[in-house]
């Protein structure tokens, strides 16, 4: 039986991977008139809307604000000028107070309260046509849009400063307790307070290793105050004085784009070769952002001077005029004239996309059929190399092909193109990262068939365990997927110590959480624990009793049928009998209930 729930879990993760496999790619708003805001909750009561946006703003997030969606009201968090800002800010949510948070965007004239320096940029830079990637590094829509600068985050999300801290003296404060207050008065927007809190700790503890950091959050608070010239001394000095610190690549990074503010483009490339190359020392994320922002430059490059380029750019303008069919005609005179461009590969791409799109308009399931199949076609002419196509998107091209193959159960070929995948390109330079994730659940399959090996799930689980750039819904996964895979090697208290982490570490997931007390449940059982095995499994039924929306209808159902197994062993012989009983009146013709029956004939 316990190989059976095996099936239970691939439920998830065929879920998890369909939600991108057909579905077009999603893409940030269009920059320029469009802002990002994450929503926390929603509510009907307006009373109790204005009251959760107070209560927010007294804990210190900032900026905090409603606002109506029909009948209902929505309240948020934040004001972001870039995308990448939202998805940050969204993932923090998560993980503490709003496990449920998601991003929207929205137009700045819906938006209170507007930050001025962001508002200036919106008006005054120059706009062109362009293109946007998203998080999937390839996905690309055709906007106007001012050219990106990134302002810093926006107060991010932090955890409530206790006001035993806030209101205290600065001289009577810790390191660590000063550099919170000095946070919070910022996301208060009490900048002058915030930078004599900074300053006192830079006159108290001289000698910190936290000054690096201080002395950016000083900047930071110089830029929200619209004080651009102030915040670059405070940027160049961690550059000069501390350029072995993580904070050396982003006061870099945030110098690049004051200088793209400038027009000094050539100033800022050079900011941004340095941190792409290791020349100023940066994390991961800073790196790929100033790489992306060279790419942003020579594809500005390309238009000017490439006719090929011109033309895909002409292409992109006709989508953001909503003209897709102009622009399904200018992408195939592309290709037609320009075969061998790399241009030629991006539109090809882009027109796949557009098929995409239209398969949720489709008047009837074959002409969607046909949609899917018309864009798989041209993927695999991409991946085959049979239209030219740049590394990047002969990536995206191949994974989009993988994952169409995965979800029509072709699992062999899906394992060849994805492997594919990793032979052209090393680990960092994968295209989206849900693939390993992805391939952790592919080889699952492929053993519980008898084609493949458990080690290579857990191989995959690992390297999203280990990585800086998975998501919290990808880990907690990832984890989950080890776990069930240790679990049918027989590893019993291992699977039961990943099982206890991922409940620790990710509680928001509540679909793996359902999953982890289940294994939990299994695992105690096959190691003759039948009363652990009975609370694990109670857990499943009782804690996510409410979670409709989760697919955990049948886990449920087998949580009961293993209560009744570990009552069983524990001699509950009437308690068991009534669980049985209750399985085989829910859900009769199920096979929880074929099983209950045979419980109930042993019994009797």
């Amino acid at each position: 039986m316990p190989l059976r729930c095996s099936n239970l879990f691939m439920c998830f993760v065929a879920l998890f991977i369909c939600q991108v496999i057909f579905s077009p790619p999603l893409s940030p708003a269009q920059e320029g008139t469009k802002l990002y805001t994450i929503q926390v909750s929603s509510t009907k009561d307006a009373p109790k809307a204005d009251s959760l946006v107070n209560e927010l703003k007294q804990k210190g997030y900032n900026p905090v604000y409603s606002f109506p969606k029909g009948e209902w009201i929505a309240v948020c968090i934040g004001i972001f000028r870039n995308y990448a800002d939202a998805v940050y800010s969204k993932e923090k949510l998560r993980a503490g107070a709003f496990p449920d948070a998601f991003i929207l965007s929205r137009e700045i004239s819906e938006v209170p309260d507007v930050p001025p320096l962001l508002l200036q940029n919106l008006k005054s830079e120059e706009v062109f046509q362009g293109a946007i990637r998203n998080d999937s590094a390839l996905t690309m829509k055709g906007r106007k849009f001012a050219e990106i600068i990134r302002e810093p985050r926006i107060s991010p999300p932090q955890p409530p400063v206790p006001d035993s801290i806030m209101n205290s003296d600065n001289a009577a404060l810790s390191e660590e307790d000063l550099l919170k207050k000095a946070g919070g008065l910022s996301g208060q927007t009490r900048y002058e307070e915030a930078i004599q809190a900074y300053q006192s700790f830079l006159a108290r503890f001289p000698s910190s290793l936290r000054i690096p950091d201080v002395r950016l959050g000083i900047a930071y608070t110089k830029l929200k105050q619209d004080k651009p010239a102030e915040s670059k001394i405070f940027f160049q000095g961690i550059i000069q004085s501390y350029p072995a610190s993580r904070e050396a690549g982003e006061a870099a990074l945030r110098l690049g784009y004051l200088k793209i503010r400038e027009k000094d483009d050539a100033g800022a490339k050079i900011l941004f070769q340095n941190i792409a190359t290791g020349t100023i020392k940066a994390n991961s994320a800073v790196k790929a952002e100033a790489q992306a922002r060279l790419d942003n430059f020579e594809r500005r490059e390309k238009i000017q001077t490439d006719p090929a380029f011109a033309l895909l750019h002409q292409g992109y303008a006709k989508i953001a005029e909503s003209d897709e069919e102009g622009a399904g005609r200018i992408f195939e005179q592309l290709i037609s004239a320009n075969p061998k461009s790399e241009a030629a590969g991006e539109g090809s791409l882009r027109l796949a996309y557009m098929q995409l799109n239209k398969v949720g308009k489709a008047i009837n399931p074959q002409e969607a059929e046909n949609l899917r199949a018309e864009a798989l076609a041209r993927f695999e002419a991409i991946a085959r190399g049979e239209i030219a196509a740049s590394p990047p998107n002969r990536l995206e091209a191949m994974l989009r092909c993988a994952r169409v193959y995965h979800s029509r159960k072709e699992r062999i070929r899906a394992l060849q193109a994805y492997r594919e995948i990793a032979a052209l390109s090393d680990a960092d330079a994968i295209p989206d990262p849900d693939i390993h994730t992805e391939l952790a659940g592919l080889y699952m399959e492929l053993a519980r068939s008898g084609k493949g090996s458990l080690n290579d799930c857990i191989r995959e689980c690992d390297i999203v365990l280990s990585s800086e750039g998975a998501t919290r819904k990808n880990k907690a996964t990832a984890l989950q997927m080890k776990a069930e895979s240790v679990h049918f090697q027989n590893d019993f208290k291992t699977s039961i110590d990943l099982e206890k982490s991922l409940l620790e570490t990710y509680p928001e997931q509540k679909p793996m959480a359902m999953l982890a007390h289940f294994y939990l449940g299994l695992s105690y059982y096959q190691l003759e624990d039948p009363w652990n095995a009975l609370k694990s499994m109670e857990k499943v039924e009782k804690d996510f009793s409410d979670s409709d929306n989760l697919p955990g209808n049948d886990l449920r159902l087998s949580a009961r049928l293993y209560q009744a197994q570990a009552l069983l062993k524990m001699e509950k012989r009437p308690e068991a009998k009534a669980i049985l009983e209750q399985i085989i009146k829910l859900r009769p013709n199920s096979k929880e209930a074929h099983d209950a029956r045979k419980l109930l004939d042993v019994i009797k």
